[in-house]
């Protein structure tokens, strides 16, 4: 058993809880069992939650990526294959190398697998694995940085680790195709780099004790390093421009260490540029590989950040909502970190309004190293604030150093609050104590993080992907006969939903199946536009049956809009449905909250048009 002492400063005995002992003792075997169990979490969240965050999950990753792939052998899935205008040759302003990592590496590799049998299904798992995978990253940064502030004999960050482990973003954002979560990847990598020189109080200048030789190892060893951090931040920069607005305030207080002697300005400039010709050495690839990719004629380079920033700064806010402009500070990252946020500001406060009377952190070497990270958070989310849209995982690179600061903030709770004694009711001894808003913190954490994950990871617009792996089945097979015929054609309309993304479909689904999305039209809109297909239909005989994958509370009102001259006969349902704009409706119908099943359930209903329209 570990014994875990208090704080030097604190003279209070108390006896450690099994509980605390887990928590206060990161380093124990309870505790990598516990972390290890949480990664396998994860993966199950990532393989099985159907949940549907944002349509940026798919259709920047694996809809381009899909196309790319497998376009190569037949011609006729570019053309069918759905992708936003971000990736066209006229305006693109993605880099083709985000959904390259997410997407396309996975389906390289089970093409290799099974090259002509691969199930539809691995086309929705592959680049989640891939995402998790990415995802422990972050996971063996936060352990790096709590190592190195323990071997400082700093303790202060011994709950960072399973503080990122438990927390929802890396159980949702993480373990889906959102660049956000390779950005984060990225950005942690770029971090660990940095923290020799955040956690001390000057630069390091390769001022290493040792023989030559050893000198000589440690700054070729520190030249290394440097260039892979230029070449990092050239990456994050292609995958998401705002990887600058994260890495820009570390590096700027990083320098601000070297600038105290004109020996230290020296080594400065000399790690500088490095730092500055790895970066345009890989940016210029990328940016060639980009130029290539989209066929810019007449252009070697084309650098979408850069056309990514002046879309963002000029129509993002018209295109995609308009936010109001703290939502960041005062919404975004309670959503993102929930109470660790709240430690966050707390600690801004003590480095702002009552700066004076924190003297017993203010010169401490933590306190320093803890205001860079403070100030870097909060210099970003600025930054960030100036763009008037603003989604609440643009802030997920900040999680390691959110989590960071949260860190800091429960040790320093924890040593000094006074354990509350427990007494035995058998042996009326009093054993132990309980650490009331330690625990409280833990609670509320665990709570807060548990509602969400369940919530976007398995209830938000939930079941949309199972229903498009499931279409080719009923475009093949419409009365359910077992007898599969894959000559004929469905058209497939999405009513009320999260687009749906057909390259789950595969390749043989997407050549019997047409997808359809009509997302706000009415029920009247929706029978009259599919009568004019019906009509349209019976001479060009493209289409053999229609379906519509709708919320069950909306087929009554598309059973009203046709009338006589349809009829809907219900061929699959899927329980677990959360739409918000469909429940909002059924509320006001109904004036409150609809405990029948109906209201969480996305239904596959067959149309059949029986009357011509004219």
């Amino acid at each position: 058993h570990e014994t875990i002492h208090m704080s030097t400063k604190d003279a209070r005995p108390a006896t450690v809880t099994a509980k605390d002992a887990i928590l206060s003792s990161p380093r124990g075997h309870r505790f990598r069992v516990l972390h290890l169990l949480l990664l396998l979490l994860r993966f199950v969240c990532a393989f099985f939650g159907t949940g549907y965050v944002h349509p940026d999950e798919y259709f920047q990753s694996i809809q381009p990526a899909f196309r790319d792939i497998f376009g190569q052998k037949e011609t006729i899935l570019k053309d069918l294959t759905h992708i936003p205008w971000e990736f066209t040759t006229e305006t693109p302003i993605r880099s083709s190398l985000a959904h390259y990592l997410m997407s396309s590496i996975p389906y390289r590799i089970l093409m290799r697998i099974s090259p002509n049998d691969l199930k539809s299904w691995w086309l929705f798992a592959g680049p989640r694995a891939m995402m998790t995978t990415y995802s422990l990253i972050v996971d063996f940064v936060a352990n790096k940085i709590a190592k190195r502030y323990e071997q400082k004999g700093l303790k202060h960050m011994r709950y960072l680790p399973i503080l990122v482990a438990t927390s929802w973003p890396m159980f949702v954002i993480h373990t889906r195709p959102f660049s956000n979560g390779l950005e984060a990847a990225v950005f942690a990598i770029v971090l660990v780099g940095m923290m020799d020189t955040m956690t001390s109080g000057s630069g390091s200048g390769n001022n290493s004790s040792g023989s030559g030789k050893d000198k000589a190892r440690e700054g070729l060893r520190e030249d290394a390093m440097l260039i892979l951090r230029g070449a990092l931040i050239a990456l994050g920069i292609f995958i998401r421009f705002t990887t600058a607005i994260f890495v820009a305030p570390l590096m700027m207080f990083e320098s601000l260490r070297f600038l105290q002697t004109s020996k230290l300005m020296m080594e400065f400039l000399r790690r500088s540029s490095i730092v500055v010709v790895s970066f345009a050495v890989v940016a210029s690839a990328i940016a060639k590989s980009d130029a290539k990719y989209y066929e810019r004629k007449g252009e070697e380079f084309y650098f979408a950040p850069w056309h990514a920033l002046a879309y963002n700064m000029k129509f993002a806010a018209e295109h995609h909502g308009k936010h109001f402009r703290f939502t960041h500070l005062l919404f975004n990252g309670f959503i993102m970190f929930g109470p660790a946020y709240a430690l966050c500001l707390w600690k801004v406060m003590k480095e702002s309004v009552f700066w004076r009377r924190n003297t017993e952190e203010n010169g401490s070497e933590t306190g320093k190293s803890m205001r860079t990270i403070v100030y870097s958070v909060f210099v970003s989310i600025a930054v960030l604030s100036i763009s008037s849209h603003q989604e609440a995982r643009f802030l997920l690179p900040a999680i390691l150093l959110v989590l960071s600061i949260a860190s800091y903030e429960l040790a320093r709770l924890y040593d000094a609050e006074i354990p509350v004694a427990v007494k035995d009711k058998d042996t009326n001894k009093t054993t132990g104590g309980v650490r009331v808003k330690f625990s409280l913190f833990w609670l509320i954490w665990l709570a807060f993080n548990a509602s969400i994950t369940i919530f976007y990871g398995f209830a938000h617009q939930a079941r949309i992907s199972s229903a498009v792996l499931d279409l080719s089945d009923f475009a093949a097979d419409p009365d359910g006969v077992g007898f599969g015929n894959y000559s004929s054609k469905a058209l497939v309309t999405f009513w009320r939903t999260y687009p749906p993304p057909n390259a789950l479909l595969g390749n043989d689904g997407m050549k019997i199946v047409a997808i359809k999305e009509n997302d706000q039209e009415s029920a009247k809109r929706f029978a009259e536009s599919m009568k004019v297909i019906d009509e349209r239909n019976k001479v060009t005989q493209e289409y053999d049956c229609y379906y519509v994958v709708a919320p069950e509370t909306s087929i009554q009102s598309l059973k009203d809009a046709f009338g006589e001259e349809a009829f809907m006969t219900m061929k699959k349902q899927y329980l677990g449905h959360f739409n918000s704009e469909e429940l909002t409706r059924e509320i006001l119908k109904q004036r409150g909250v609809p405990l029948s099943l109906d209201a969480y359930t996305l239904s596959v209903y067959e149309i059949e048009v029986l009357v011509d329209s004219r």
